[in-house]
């Protein structure tokens, strides 16, 4: 199925999925993510704020800051994808341009090599350590910036993991998968 159209059927599945059961679903990939090896290591993580359907990542931004890790949350300028880092959910974020909380415009973009852990979102997942995002490629750019021993580990629920997603050259690969069913890691 071609990326376009997957987008969609996905999207629309996401969409349609009980508020409700995603909710519960998200507190167990944020409790997941936060009993792991990976995230005991790690000491700045780099994570999306969600909007709509997605994973909710608010409490997993909170659990990072409250146990004094530094957390980056990404800004869009100019077609590009950034890091800040900031310091509370109330005080420095606010909606981008895209409509999803960014940190405020003062806040100057990290070097990606500074990250330990990048967590990603998507639409869809493979096992093989494929993912499907919006289309704007902005982890896609952000990526092979990244620290070679950076992990980059997806968040889905579970029935956004399929046998196979669509693949280019240009596309980056996780190293890791965390839904509610539990961690897969992909052996990259």
């Amino acid at each position: 199925m071609p990326k376009t159209a997957l987008r969609k059927l996905m999207s629309e599945r996401r969409n349609n999925w009980p508020a409700a059961e995603r909710a519960e679903k998200s507190r167990s990939i944020t409790a997941r993510v936060l009993e792991s090896a990976f995230f005991g290591r790690s000491k700045s993580v780099f994570l999306y704020m969600s909007v709509g359907s997605e994973v909710e990542t608010r409490d997993l931004a909170e659990a990072i800051l409250a146990g004094g890790r530094a957390l980056f949350i990404p800004r869009i300028e100019k077609g590009r994808m950034f890091a800040c880092r900031i310091y509370s959910l109330a005080q420095d974020l606010a909606p981008g341009a895209l409509g999803i909380l960014e940190p405020l415009s003062s806040f100057l973009p990290a070097p990606p090599d500074v990250l330990d852990l990048i967590l990603a979102p998507g639409l869809a997942f493979d096992l093989a350590g494929r993912r499907l995002g919006y289309g704007g490629g902005y982890y896609d750019r952000f990526l092979p910036r990244r620290r070679s021993d950076a992990l980059v580990c997806g968040l889905a629920f579970s029935f956004q993991i399929l046998p196979s997603v669509p693949c280019e050259p240009h596309d980056q690969k996780l190293a890791c998968l965390v839904s509610e069913n539990g961690i897969s890691y992909m052996g990259l």
